[in-house]
C-alpha cells in the first residue's frame, strides 16, 4: 500500500486523468492537451520514486484505471475525427456540383 503522500500523489493523477475524460466529452480538446502535459509531469516526479512491492498492486491498478480512461478519450477524439472528416467530404462535393452548374451555364 502506498504511504499516504504517494497515495495523495497518485489520487491527482487519476483526477486529471478524469478532467481529460470531461473536457473531451465537452470537446474541449485544448484543454485535454494542457491537462495531459500536467498529467505527464506528475507520472514523471511520481516514477521517479521506485514502486515498492507493497505499493505495486495498487499502482498497478491505477495504471489500469487511466489506460481505460484514455481508451475513452481516444475514442470520443477518433469520433470526432470522423465527423469532421464526413462534414468536409460534403463541402468538397458541394464545392464540386457548383463548379459543374458554373460550368454548364
Amino acid at each position: 500500500m502506498l504511504d499516504s503522500t504517494r497515495q495523495a500523489q497518485f489520487e491527482h493523477i487519476l483526477g486529471l486523468t478524469s478532467s481529460m475524460l470531461e473536457k473531451a466529452q465537452a470537446h474541449e480538446w485544448a484543454a485535454v492537451m494542457g491537462l495531459e502535459v500536467e498529467r505527464q509531469g506528475r507520472l514523471v516526479d511520481f516514477f521517479a520514486t521506485e514502486v515498492t512491492r507493497a505499493e505495486a498492486a495498487y499502482v498497478a491498478a491505477a495504471i489500469r484505471q487511466m489506460q481505460e480512461i484514455n481508451r475513452q478519450i481516444m475514442g470520443l477524439g477518433e469520433h470526432l475525427q470522423q465527423q469532421i472528416a464526413g462534414e468536409l467530404q460534403g463541402l468538397e462535393t458541394g464545392r464540386k456540383a457548383t463548379r459543374a452548374y458554373n460550368l454548364n451555364r
